[in-house]
């Protein structure tokens, strides 16, 4: 299964199972779908079936990871290396999830399968010299993928339907072209170039509502930025 249906099928299993477990007329709201479902999606796209047996823990550590994230954004920064009770918990879900790659790394290169997905992708790449990542680039390469891929789309659709909602008829007008365009099916990567309006809304909606909006820089070495 490659990258494609992977998403399509996690999507569409994800939708089916809000529709038989929510009653008639609730109102989901998309940035509490990201969790297991989302995960599962970002998680077969990266590892392929090998996360399956995982999913529950990395998803209880990526919510105290998260939740975590956020509050340091804060006006008041507490250092990471003081043990307050926020910062201990941060550091347990980190090393969870260090742990479950481990696993997931030395499952893989046992096998030495290529199950298509981007752990095989990684695994397989050399640089100029000739040799492959390291077990550590492996890791900050997989888990920096595992961190954008898990939220991000979420809050970007959750802002594209509250955009949508507020302006009816350029929700028609995307309506109409995915429903003139696929005709009922689900799309697929060669649909892209077609569903140019979809593409212009969804271009928008970053625009306005970036979901990530800001990139935290830890400066190496002493530096000199307009005088200071």
């Amino acid at each position: 299964m490659d990258f494609v249906d992977a998403r399509d099928d996690g999507g569409g299993r994800l939708v089916v199972r809000h529709r038989l477990h929510s009653p008639p007329g609730v109102i989901i709201v998309s940035t509490a779908v990201p969790g297991p479902g989302t995960l599962e999606i970002v998680a077969r796209v990266l590892f392929g079936d090998d996360m399956a047996a995982d999913a529950e823990e990395a998803c209880e550590a990526f919510g105290v990871f998260f939740e975590q994230f956020d509050d340091r954004f804060g006006l008041y920064l507490i250092p990471e290396w003081l043990p307050t009770r926020e910062n201990l918990r941060y550091r347990k879900a980190i090393r969870r999830l260090d742990k479950i790659l481990e696993r997931v790394f030395s499952q893989r290169r046992a096998r030495g399968a290529d199950s298509g997905d981007i752990l095989s992708s990684l695994l397989r790449a050399r640089g100029e010299n000739g040799v492959g990542m390291s077990e550590t680039q492996l890791r900050d390469e997989m888990m920096t993928l595992f961190f954008t891929g898990h939220e991000t789309t979420a809050l970007a659709l959750a802002w594209t339907w509250y955009l949508l909602a507020q302006h009816p008829e350029a929700e028609a007008k995307l309506f109409e072209e995915v429903d003139r365009i696929l005709a009922g099916r689900a799309p697929t990567v060669q649909d892209i170039p077609l569903l140019r309006y979809v593409d212009g809304v969804m271009k928008e909606s970053l625009r306005l509502y970036p979901p990530a909006y800001g990139v935290v820089r830890e400066a190496l070495e002493d530096c000199e930025i307009g005088g200071y």
